[in-house]
């Protein structure tokens, strides 16, 4: 597991559901990560009890699952520093990690990168799917206008 601060030693057991459709509020079993894969969306009660639905869209510059055959996790850290409960944790290989509170000005930074990050991403994204242009050939110009010549022409 890689290196990180923590507040308190390695927490309680997180099971997982790999589910077909995100499921209702009413129906979420605290300590479990609900798993949607066909709307790449993870779901799961807030870790420190408060009963918070707390939602993950998956994406390659956002939060990324992964499933090891036996347990999940979710990377990165779950920041809930807008809620009254301010709770920071990892859910790693089944596990929950309790992390350090975030300031509020650390909490902007990370925004401010997550941003940059998505910028770039999907700017070489585009930028990889856009059809290569080159210019016609001479000839190609002579054919186009003569084409247009013979147009203005004709419909004179």
């Amino acid at each position: 597991m890689p290196n990180r601060s923590f507040t308190a030693t390695a927490g309680f057991p997180f099971t997982h559901r790999f589910v077909a459709e995100i499921p209702p509020y009413q129906e979420l079993e605290q300590r479990t990560l609900y798993i949607c894969i066909e709307y790449a969306t993870t779901i799961h009660l807030c870790a420190c009890g408060c009963g918070f639905e707390v939602v993950n869209a998956l994406s390659p510059t956002g939060w990324q699952m992964s499933f090891n055959g036996e347990t999940a996790s979710l990377s990165p850290s779950i920041n809930n520093s807008s809620l009254a409960c301010a709770s920071h944790y990892w859910i790693d290989h089944g596990r929950i990690f309790w992390g350090e509170t975030v300031t509020a000005a650390r909490v902007e930074a990370l925004r401010a990168a997550d941003r940059r990050a998505k910028q770039h991403f999907y700017n070489e994204t585009v930028r990889d799917h856009r059809p290569e242009t080159r210019p016609a050939p001479d000839q190609d110009k002579l054919v186009n206008r003569l084409s247009r010549i013979w147009r203005r022409w004709h419909h004179r």
